[in-house]
């Protein structure tokens, strides 16, 4: 898709190319974080506990855990259900 292709022929104004840049990875969540709160995406609480989790050391594990299950070598987990 072009450039502000998407935008009303009153809103178009001339675009200018946005290069960011970040000391380390932890900085680019931080914004990534902090810019879904600003758009009302999520609120502060839940963006700051979802990078307090994704700090936490045990969080690399629960990925790899995670993965095995879509490229199907994770163990099915069977669950009963009591009513």
């Amino acid at each position: 898709m072009p450039q502000d292709a998407f935008l009303q022929v009153r809103e178009r104004r001339r675009a200018r190319t946005l290069t960011l840049q970040w000391a380390t990875y932890y900085d680019a969540a931080d914004q990534a974080g902090q810019s879904r709160v600003w758009g009302g995406i999520h609120i502060l609480a839940d963006d700051f506990a979802g990078r307090i989790m994704g700090c936490d050391d045990r969080a690399t594990t629960r990925t790899e855990k995670a993965l095995t299950y879509f490229d199907g070598t994770g163990a099915a987990v069977a669950r009963t259900f009591h009513r």
